[in-house]
């Protein structure tokens, strides 16, 4: 496996035009024939050090990457910065954490007015953090207690997902929940894409370290191939 740090020249973000081609430039990287399964994931970030595609500024997008080949990525578009990636994990190790995740729960909801028996539910996806909004502002709740809510929601959704990549999370306050986003990327012409993300760190102990490790490589929830998943560990 490969750890990169990717770094693209504004004018090929420029004309890439919006988030969802932005996001293409990440996949270009990775070039395959068309139905090939994505095997990487990636977290964009906005990074302070020094951008080689202008010396004098210290600002510019930074994409990080985990994947089990490692980018192509032009000299004319942007650099890459790539190591092997080999973690070692143990069992009862703790690590601090940091995630950008699009946490949602599925239900079989009822449709009225069906036709058939085979179509009277369907599975939806439900955001936990409006979900959670809606729920308390129903329940007339104060507003002031709705960070509290949500917090909670995604504590819960991580907590079932940590179960199945092999660790188990601290609840405490150490666990936060920051930089919510609505995403709407459009794709001249075809439905846009829409999902939402938010940025979750915390503690977590590591039980089943190869459950863990394959997390890493493979990313944690939905919306992977639009920069959700990437869990990042560091040692405490």
């Amino acid at each position: 496996m490969y750890f990169s740090k990717l770094q693209f020249d504004p004018r090929a973000i420029a004309l890439s035009h919006d988030a969802y081609g932005s996001h293409q430039l990440v996949w270009h990287a990775f070039p395959s024939e068309r139905g090939t399964p994505r095997d990487f994931v990636f977290r964009y970030e906005q990074s302070s050090g020094r951008n080689p595609f202008s010396p004098r500024s210290h600002t510019g997008s930074v994409y990080y990457v985990v994947s089990q080949r490692p980018p192509k990525v032009p000299g004319d578009v942007g650099v890459a910065q790539i190591k092997s990636y080999e973690p070692k994990i143990r069992a009862g190790e703790r690590f601090f954490f940091s995630l950008r995740a699009n946490p949602v729960v599925s239900r079989r909801e009822h449709e009225t007015g069906a036709a058939d028996e085979s179509r009277k539910s369907k599975v939806k996806r439900h955001d936990v953090l409006m979900e959670a909004k809606l729920r308390a502002k129903a329940d007339k709740i104060d507003p002031g207690r709705w960070a509290v809510l949500q917090r909670q929601a995604v504590l819960t959704w991580f907590d079932s997902q940590s179960a199945q990549f092999g660790c188990s999370v601290d609840t405490d306050e150490s666990f936060a929940v920051n930089g919510y986003r609505q995403h709407v990327l459009q794709r001249g012409g075809r439905d846009p894409i829409r999902f939402s993300s938010v940025d979750i760190t915390g503690v977590i102990e590591a039980k089943e370290p190869e459950q863990l490790v394959q997390a890493l490589f493979r990313g944690v929830g939905r919306s992977k191939g639009f920069g959700c998943g990437l869990l990042l560990l560091r040692r405490l």
